[in-house]
């Protein structure tokens, strides 16, 4: 092999970094730059860091998850993939401090939460319910277009995002099945009680999202075996799910209606996720950890004060989403 295959080929190996459709726009053009490069200097560790990275960059543009690094006319699309991501993610964690809340709020009879944090309680419900509603739609209404486009052949590039999808949903039910496995021996939720029903919806919905989100800590470590395996694999499979749901939304072609409802959602999304926080510092400030410790219920900890900053970090990049797709509909 001559050096100009070698070089040939060191260059070809550095723009599979980027996705394919910048490829197939930049990569004759990346291709002739690398070579010289490579000629003019064999090995620069600098210069192939620098092409991960925005190679990285650009395929995480590529399913929504951040801007496009090219300019596309899809925007839209790209919106709805970043919210679709981002609210997935969300709603997990979401779903773990409302249980908490309401946990505490219904953990002792004897002991009576006060106004505010009855009040604030509420808001988080109502806002959780409303958010596990967008989420689902959005996964349901994409996935069954996105698996129609698939067996039609009018999309390409579906079949990878919708096996790690599917895959991704295997490994979440299986972990959240056994999480609530007290649920069941226990005959179910006593919908007949709407107070009881609350509660055991609640505790179902802790141990099912504590094992998700607290996986790899110390608390959540669970020895070698199959069950333990799908256990440690199951914030894989919510980063899975909310990666692939996103690349099938930015693969599928979908009507003009389907575009604008999916935008108004994307929007909401963002809503809810910044109404979920008001609702839920409002119930820390009313006393909510107070209540806790009241109520006979472990307070949040440092690691969950934590996880809640990361929330207000994963909203507010869904507020600047919802906000410029907002400005570029009213241009």
């Amino acid at each position: 092999m001559n050096d100009v295959t070698k070089v040939d080929r060191r260059a070809r190996r550095l723009l599979r970094w980027y996705p394919a459709t910048w490829r197939g726009r930049y990569g004759d053009e990346f291709v002739d730059l690398m070579e010289q490069e490579i000629t003019e200097t064999t090995h620069d560790l600098k210069r192939t860091g620098n092409i991960i990275v925005k190679g990285m960059k650009a395929r995480l543009g590529e399913v929504g998850v951040v801007s496009p690094v090219m300019g596309t006319h899809d925007s839209p699309r790209g919106a709805i993939g970043t919210m679709t991501f981002l609210s997935s993610l969300f709603v997990v964690f979401a779903l773990y401090f409302w249980s908490f809340a309401m946990l505490t709020w219904n953990s002792n009879y004897r002991w009576q939460a006060s106004t505010a944090v009855t009040v604030w309680t509420g808001a988080i419900t109502v806002v959780s319910a409303l958010m596990v509603v967008i989420v689902a739609l959005v996964f349901i209404a994409f996935f069954v277009r996105a698996l129609r486009s698939a067996l039609t052949g009018h999309s390409k590039g579906l079949a990878v995002p919708l096996t790690a999808v599917s895959a991704s949903l295997v490994v979440l039910w299986w972990s959240v099945h056994q999480s609530i496995q007290f649920v069941i021996a226990r005959g179910g939720i006593d919908w007949a009680s709407p107070g009881s029903a609350i509660k055991q919806l609640a505790g179902a919905t802790i141990a099912a999202t504590r094992n998700i989100i607290w996986a790899w800590t110390p608390s959540g470590y669970r020895l070698l075996s199959a069950s333990g395996l799908v256990f440690d694999l199951a914030p894989v499979a919510l980063l899975v799910l909310a990666l692939g749901v996103a690349v099938l939304i930015r693969r599928t072609e979908f009507s003009l209606f389907a575009g604008r409802a999916g935008r108004v959602v994307a929007i909401a999304s963002a809503a809810s996720m910044a109404l979920y926080l008001v609702s839920y510092a409002g119930w820390i400030v009313a006393g909510g950890p107070d209540a806790a410790a009241a109520g006979s219920f472990q307070p949040l900890t440092h690691m969950e004060f934590l996880l809640l900053g990361l929330m207000t970090l994963v909203a507010l990049v869904g507020v600047k989403t919802a906000r410029v797709e907002l400005r570029r509909r009213s241009s």
